[in-house]
C-alpha cells in the first residue's frame, strides 16, 4: 500500500506485519518491497538555501527529513527512536515545522 492502514480499517496483529480487516476478518500481510525517492529543492539564495548551506547545518540528515515530512507527532517520533534534541535543537515549541527549528543559523 502507498499508505498505512487506518485504525478504522484493520487491526495490526501481534506479529507486527499481519493486518485483519475489521469489516470482513480477511487477513493480509504487509511487506515493504521498496521505498520512494525524495528530492528537496529550494530556491537559490532563499532563506531555506541559506539555512541548508550554512556551516552549522550543512545539509539535511535522514532524521531531519523524517521530522520534516512525517505526519507523526513528536511523541511518536521519539518513541520510535528519533532524537529530536539533535534534529531540531532550536525548536521554539510552537508546533510549526520551521527552518529556524533546525538551527539558530536558520532564519524564521
Amino acid at each position: 500500500m502507498s499508505r498505512d492502514w487506518k485504525d478504522s480499517e484493520a487491526l495490526l496483529l501481534d506479529d507486527g506485519y499481519t493486518w485483519e480487516c475489521l469489516n470482513s476478518k480477511i487477513r493480509v500481510t504487509q511487506i515493504q518491497v521498496g521505498t520512494d525517492g525524495l528530492a528537496v529543492v529550494v530556491t537559490k539564495n532563499s532563506k531555506a538555501h541559506d539555512c541548508l548551506t550554512s556551516p552549522e547545518v550543512g545539509g539535511l540528515t535522514l532524521a531531519m527529513l523524517h521530522w520534516m515530512f512525517t505526519d507523526w507527532t513528536n511523541e511518536q517520533l521519539i518513541s520510535h527512536g528519533l532524537d529530536l534534541a539533535s534534529v531540531v535543537p532550536n525548536d521554539d515549541g510552537d508546533g510549526l515545522k520551521e527552518w529556524s527549528d533546525l538551527s539558530p543559523a536558520c532564519p524564521e
